[in-house]
């Protein structure tokens, strides 16, 4: 089995479809808003009395995994026009765990929450022995952001990246092999790659985004560029044509994904945020203006073509596969059952 997102098949047969199996449309129900380019928050509700709401898990090995996971959240409501009100939490924690570890996650969790002017609402704690790591899920609640209002996709808007891809990975890959990084590089690369993980928030460009008039926006998380191409351009309903040189990408992620044998582009990308719009020329220059770096890769189209370019060559963008992360971080173990389980199967 692969880690990490289930297939966008078995998502749409096993998931969502016995989920609308179940839907009941009763009148009192709140209306419900998807967000054009972005599955994993909707707005409920109607007017300005309308809330966004999305729910994001971190199982990973941060070095603040309470800071990290309250970011993480809060990228699913600025990708949907919306700004952190209110978060729930769970909090799984290991038998042994010893409690300064619970501690120090939760005032990451709530220090971030502040800085975001957000309340924590509520949630729960426990140690159990169904988890081997620190599992922490948040319900995030959002409500409309002033900046402005997504614009909505179209066939010829330019689509827009900011910062760099691969920071999240990059720096889950530096805390995890770290001791073999530091033998074969700089300790200044090693240290900068750790550093990533204080950039995995998004809320500063998408104000701007907004403020300037963003159509729709995706901020990328698991499967990497390649994964958030597809599911924007899904999700909008919509073709695209991407140009893989203008990707932009920090030469810590191409040495590190080089060193462990992965994909940049299929590898974890938070703190990238995916936008289509109008004037990406425009865009880039009122982003730089307030200091994150983009780049326009390339324009959504009509259709449901998914073009990657590439010094004169051209193909076409496969759904989302396993993350990158989890293959370069799987044990020896992992890698062999893995491989057993293709043999089975080719059989």
């Amino acid at each position: 089995m692969r880690k990490g997102k289930l297939s966008e098949t078995e998502l749409k047969r096993s998931v969502l479809k016995q989920i609308h199996k179940q839907r009941v449309q009763a009148e009192t129900a709140p209306s419900v808003f998807p967000v054009s380019g972005h599955e994993d928050a909707a707005w409920l509700g109607q007017f300005e009395g309308s809330f966004c709401c999305s729910v994001s898990p971190v199982t990973e090995g941060y070095g603040d995994p309470g800071r990290a996971a309250c970011r993480l959240a809060a990228n699913n409501l600025y990708a949907s026009g919306a700004v952190p009100a209110y978060y729930l939490c769970t909090f799984l924690f290991p038998l042994d765990t010893p409690e300064e570890q619970v501690r120090e996650a939760a005032a990451g969790f709530g220090e971030e929450a502040a800085r975001q002017g957000a309340v924590v609402a509520g949630g729960h704690t426990e140690r159990t022995d169904a988890v081997s790591r620190p599992v922490l899920s948040i319900s995030a609640v959002g409500k409309k952001n002033p900046h402005g209002d997504l614009q909505g996709s179209a066939p010829g808007q330019d689509l827009v990246i900011t910062k760099t891809v691969g920071l999240q990975g990059t720096a889950l890959l530096a805390r995890k092999f770290e001791k073999q990084l530091r033998e074969r590089f700089p300790s200044f690369l090693v240290d900068r790659a750790l550093g990533f993980e204080e950039t995995i928030g998004v809320g500063e460009e998408a104000d701007a985004a907004l403020a300037y008039g963003a159509g729709a926006m995706h901020d990328f998380s698991r499967g990497g560029v390649f994964g958030g191409l597809w599911e924007f351009a899904e999700n909008c309903g919509l073709g695209l044509t991407v140009d893989l040189r203008k990707i932009p990408l920090r030469q810590e992620t191409v040495e590190i994904c080089d060193f462990l044998e992965c994909n940049p582009y299929e590898l974890l990308s938070g703190g990238s945020l995916l936008l289509s719009c109008e004037d990406g020329e425009g865009m880039v220059r009122h982003l730089e203006e307030t200091g994150i770096p983009a780049a326009i890769i390339g324009r959504l189209s009509s259709g449901n073509d998914r073009i990657l370019l590439n010094e004169g060559e051209t193909r076409y963008l496969d759904k989302p596969k396993e993350d990158a992360f989890f293959a370069a971080a799987a044990t020896p173990q992992d890698r062999e059952s893995r491989h057993d389980a293709g043999d089975t199967k080719q059989k």
